[in-house]
């Protein structure tokens, strides 16, 4: 009895060691099948990349009721509509509530952020506009702030940007634009801008981003400086 009863335990154990493989096996075939997004199609022309932050599981900024995933997305859908009736190409990073980064692992940031640089990088792309919603501990930060690729055609698109946001009126914040090296987004082959279009931790851009008016004129704003550049850069040969 005693010895059958160590053989039970031996086969116990074995069908434990067993299941425990079979689902580590399956948990290691979960995490390795991320299916990146499939790139969309270019364009024949150079084209305006338009890259609305966050998306899927990721809502990024948000307070109770709005996400900063939704308010980019909708200016960006906006601005795609307005510069392909002017005749200017647009390739959309998302254009859905959709997550770039496959599983919610460890590597699922840096799988977003490369898939969105590989989408500007796959095209001809005269210009990477990257859109996206701030937040802060200090509720009296507001306005819209532009940052952008250290080379010299990001810094004369950045101040482009700056000076029509600023004319329609839209541009609340003093400071200049910023260059940034350490922001993934802004690592392209083409140059590229990164719009935060107002602080969701400030009462009064808060209301301003969740008014469909205002987000409209955003995306005119947008629209009308991608527009002049798209122009200027591409008509002119000098993208």
């Amino acid at each position: 009895m005693k010895w059958h009863g160590t053989r039970r335990r031996r086969l116990a154990l074995t069908g434990v060691a067993v299941l425990l493989v079979a689902l580590a096996a399956a948990l290691g075939a979960r995490v390795g099948s991320v299916s990146e997004p499939a790139l969309p199609d270019c364009p024949a022309a150079p084209a305006i990349v338009i890259d609305p932050g966050h998306g899927g599981i990721d809502g990024g900024a948000n307070i109770p009721g709005m996400l900063e995933k939704e308010i980019v997305l909708d200016v960006a859908l906006q601005t795609k509509q307005m510069l392909e009736e002017r005749h200017v190409p647009v390739v959309m990073t998302r254009a859905t509530d959709s997550d770039l980064g496959g599983n919610y692992d460890g590597g699922r940031l840096r799988r977003d952020l490369n898939y969105r640089i590989k989408v500007a990088n796959n095209c001809r792309t005269a210009l990477m506009l990257s859109l996206h919603v701030n937040s802060t501990v200090n509720t009296q930060e507001r306005g819209m702030l532009i940052l952008y690729q250290p080379t010299r055609a990001g810094r004369d698109a950045a101040y482009f940007f700056d000076d029509v946001l600023r004319r329609w009126p839209l541009h609340t914040r003093r400071e200049d634009p910023i260059a940034r090296k350490d922001l993934a987004v802004l690592k392209t082959k083409a140059p590229s801008l990164l719009v935060e279009m107002g602080f969701i931790s400030n009462q009064a851009d808060r209301e301003l981003l969740g008014d469909g008016a205002y987000r409209k004129r955003i995306a005119q704003a947008l629209t009308s400086a991608c527009a002049a550049i798209y122009h200027q850069w591409v008509k002119q040969g000098n993208r």
